[in-house]
């Protein structure tokens, strides 16, 4: 894969910018939050860009996963005030749960890209332990296949 063309700097100049810490938001001025969509979307390029940063988006995204095992649309940054984008927290209102993430959700989901993102960063990675930190809802024991790699 060429890294130096014009494209790619672009593409991971965006990335980068739109880093916020623990999750990548699509813009930081129209979509100032973590989407779920997005986030599936956004992670098949970190696979190639940043792979580290592309499991650390994914668990972001899924330690607001909900108890029946939905995970949300918009997971909102509470750095970002309810005035910079509607429908916010408030709207939604979906509360808190035991064990959750404590991060404020709106009160749907979308369609799941999220294991095609993560097949590309296994791909590109190989087994990791950031697996191992990841659970399903419902059984709070963590996922890993410990001592060997996934299959191909």
């Amino acid at each position: 894969m060429v890294r130096e063309t014009p494209l790619w700097r672009t593409a991971a100049s965006v990335l980068d910018g739109n880093w916020a810490g623990d999750h990548t938001m699509p813009s930081r001025s129209l979509y100032p939050h973590q989407w779920s969509w997005d986030t599936g979307f956004i992670d098949i390029g970190l696979a190639l860009h940043n792979p580290d940063r592309g499991w650390r988006d994914l668990r972001s995204l899924f330690e607001a996963q909900w108890p029946d095992g939905r995970v949300p649309h918009i997971v909102f940054d509470p750095g970002v005030d309810e005035r910079d984008y509607f429908p916010g927290p408030a709207f939604w209102t979906v509360a808190p749960w035991p064990g959750g993430s404590g991060r404020p959700t709106s009160g749907v989901t979308q369609p799941p890209v999220h294991a095609i993102a993560a097949w590309r960063l296994y791909r590109r990675t190989g087994f990791r332990d950031v697996v191992r930190h990841f659970t399903f809802a419902g059984d709070r024991r963590p996922f890993a296949v410990l001592g060997r790699g996934l299959p191909l």
